[in-house]
C-alpha cells in the first residue's frame, strides 16, 4: 500500500503513528478480513488486493496489482456482466449484488460483490473499493431451514391424515371379525380367506401408520442412568423367545461388563436394538449367527450388531436411513429411519458397515458423561 499514500485513510496525527505505522497497521487490519477485498481505477486496474484474494486467485495480491480486474480474478477477457463497479464509477454510489458462479464439479458458489466510491476532493469517483463475499454456506443453511419447515409441514398433515386413516381402518378389522364369528352366516370358506386377507392386510396398513407415526411426531427421550448390558440383554431374551429365531439363528452376547453408565431412554433403545437385530436375523434366512457386543471406546459406549446374513449392495448403503426406502419385499423402510432419529436425539450415532455375502454390522455410538467413564485399573 506505499505505493498508494491516498489510500492511508487514518489520520496519522490523530492516531498518533507516523504515516507509515498508520499503513502499516490499515494493511493488518484489511488482511485480517476473510472477504476479498480490491480496489480499482478507473481503468479497472486494481491498484490494491487485500490477503484473501490469494485464496479467491490462488495468487499473491501484488502480482494482482497493475492488472484487469475482470482478467486477474475471473479469467475474463471483458468486464463481467454482474459487475457493479462501472455503475459506482458513473453514479457515486454504493452498490450491491448477489450471483452465482457455477462450480467445476457441478455444484454453485453464492456471492455477494458490494461496491464503493473512493472520491477526490472535486467529488469526482477515482477509485472503487469491491469487496466480495462467499455466501455459500449461509445460503445452504437457509435453503436446509426451509426445506425442513416444508418437511415439518408436510409431516404434520400427514400425521393428521394418518390418524384419519387409522379410524376406518379399525371399523373395517372389527366387521371382519363380526363377520367371521357369525353364527348361522351363509359364508363359505373362499369368503372367509378373504375375510382373513381383509383382517390381515387392515392390521398390515395399521402398523405402516404407527410406524410413521412415531418418524413423523418422534417422542423426545426420557433420559434415565441405565446399564446397556441389561438393555442389550433383555432385548435379545426377548428375540430368542420369538419362534422365528428358533432353528436357524445362533445368537452370540459379547458384552463387556465394565462399561459406564449412559443416560438414555431404555425403551427408545431397546426400540433401536430390536429393530436391528431383527434386520439381522431376516438377512440370514438359511441361518447363520447375530453377534452383540458392548464395549467403551474413546468416550462413548458402543453396542455392535453383526450378522452373517446376505449384506447390503454399497449402492443402497447411503440410503439405508431414508425414510420409505427398504431393500426387503415387505419392509415399510421406516424401522432404519426411526433409529436414526432415536440415536440421533442421545447425540449419538449410528455407523454401518457391510459387505455382500459376507454380512452386516452396526455400531450404535452413545456418548458418556465425563463422571460416569470407568476408573481405571490399578
Amino acid at each position: 500500500m506505499s505505493h498508494h499514500p491516498e489510500l492511508a485513510v487514518l489520520s496519522a496525527k490523530g492516531a498518533g503513528m507516523s504515516f507509515a505505522q498508520t499503513e502499516e497497521f490499515l494493511q493488518a487490519v484489511l488482511d485480517g478480513i476473510q472477504d476479498v477485498i480490491k480496489i480499482v481505477d478507473e481503468n479497472y486496474n486494481v491498484i490494491y488486493a487485500n490477503r484473501a484474494a490469494k485464496t479467491e486467485t490462488r495468487r499473491y495480491p501484488m502480482e494482482l496489482v497493475g492488472e484487469k480486474c475482470f482478467r486477474g480474478f475471473y479469467q475474463r477477457d471483458e468486464s463481467c456482466p454482474f459487475c457493479q463497479t462501472s455503475h459506482t464509477f458513473e453514479k457515486g454510489k454504493p452498490m450491491n449484488v448477489s450471483y452465482t458462479l457455477p462450480l467445476p464439479n457441478g455444484q454453485k458458489r453464492h456471492v455477494e460483490l458490494s461496491t464503493f466510491p473512493i472520491k477526490n476532493k472535486e467529488g469526482k469517483v477515482e477509485y472503487v473499493i469491491e469487496i466480495t463475499r462467499d455466501v455459500t454456506r449461509q445460503k445452504t443453511l437457509e435453503e436446509q431451514v426451509r426445506k425442513h419447515e416444508r418437511l415439518a409441514a408436510i409431516g404434520e398433515l400427514a400425521a393428521g391424515m394418518a390418524h384419519e386413516i387409522r379410524n376406518p381402518l379399525s371399523s373395517i378389522v372389527t366387521a371382519a371379525n363380526l363377520l367371521s364369528a357369525e353364527a348361522g352366516m351363509p359364508i363359505d370358506e373362499e369368503q372367509l380367506l378373504l375375510l382373513e386377507v381383509v383382517k390381515k392386510e387392515a392390521q398390515r396398513l395399521n402398523a405402516i401408520l404407527t410406524d410413521f407415526l412415531n418418524y413423523a411426531r418422534p417422542r423426545e427421550p426420557q433420559l434415565s442412568p441405565v446399564n446397556l448390558n441389561e438393555v442389550v440383554n433383555e432385548t435379545l431374551d426377548m428375540l430368542e423367545r420369538d419362534r422365528a429365531t428358533n432353528g436357524h439363528v445362533t445368537i452370540q452376547r459379547r458384552l463387556d461388563e465394565t462399561i459406564p453408565i449412559v443416560e438414555v431412554d431404555p425403551d427408545q433403545i431397546k426400540q433401536v436394538l430390536l429393530n436391528i437385530a431383527m434386520n439381522g436375523v431376516e438377512a440370514m434366512p438359511q441361518g447363520g449367527t447375530l453377534t452383540v457386543a458392548t464395549m467403551f471406546c474413546n468416550g462413548r459406549v458402543h453396542v455392535q450388531v453383526a450378522d452373517t446374513g446376505v449384506g447390503i449392495p454399497e449402492s443402497e448403503l447411503p440410503r439405508i436411513f431414508q425414510p420409505f426406502h427398504s431393500t426387503k419385499k415387505n419392509g415399510t423402510g421406516l424401522g432404519l429411519a426411526i433409529a436414526h432419529h432415536i440415536i440421533s436425539a442421545h447425540k449419538g450415532e449410528i455407523l454401518v458397515e457391510s459387505q455382500e455375502g459376507v454380512g452386516t454390522k452396526m455400531t450404535i455410538q452413545l456418548p458418556v458423561k465425563p463422571t460416569s467413564r470407568p476408573k481405571p485399573t490399578p
